[in-house]
């Protein structure tokens, strides 16, 4: 009995060494300060966001208050570009914001056709993998006291 009890205290101890996951509030650049974006490539572009963070709750947790907000992504559109063997490539932008930082990153998906959705929600799940990696290389400098001060909308 004793050996189960401090088995079981060194388990439950074992989770409070992880770091906590990183809340992240998604926006598009129409959408800042309550408003509703009239674009709805973007708007479909951050429910895909979204979805995509919702698997990576170890490391990432939505948040629909951006002064709760450790991360910012705000959506600044997306793009049709020319026609490649398999088709249009889709491009997605977005900022990252974090403090007083910003940083630009952008995904593609090959093979996306006129009528088809899916190239959209590949880049958007890439773009989701670079925001993981990035959490993860930076876990150390996402602290409390580097962020900005409490309260503080997205711009």
């Amino acid at each position: 009995m004793l050996l189960l009890t401090a088995l079981v205290l060194a388990l439950g101890a074992a989770p409070a060494d992880k770091p906590a996951p990183v809340l992240v509030y998604v926006t598009s650049a129409g959408a800042l300060h309550g408003f509703t974006d009239p674009d709805k490539g973007s708007t479909d572009t951050v429910k895909d966001l979204k979805r995509g963070i919702k698997y990576h709750k170890k490391t990432m947790v939505l948040t629909e208050d951006p002064t709760r907000a450790t991360l910012v992504l705000v959506v600044k559109g997306r793009e049709t570009t020319g026609l490649t063997g398999f088709g249009r490539d889709r491009v997605i932008r977005v900022t990252l914001r974090y403090a007083e930082q910003e940083s630009e990153l952008t995904a593609a998906a090959a093979g996306g056709t006129m009528g088809s959705g899916g190239a959209w929600t590949t880049a958007a799940q890439k773009l989701v993998s670079q925001l993981h990696q990035w959490v993860q290389v930076n876990r150390a400098a996402l602290t409390p006291a580097a962020q900005s001060p409490a309260g503080s909308p997205p711009r």
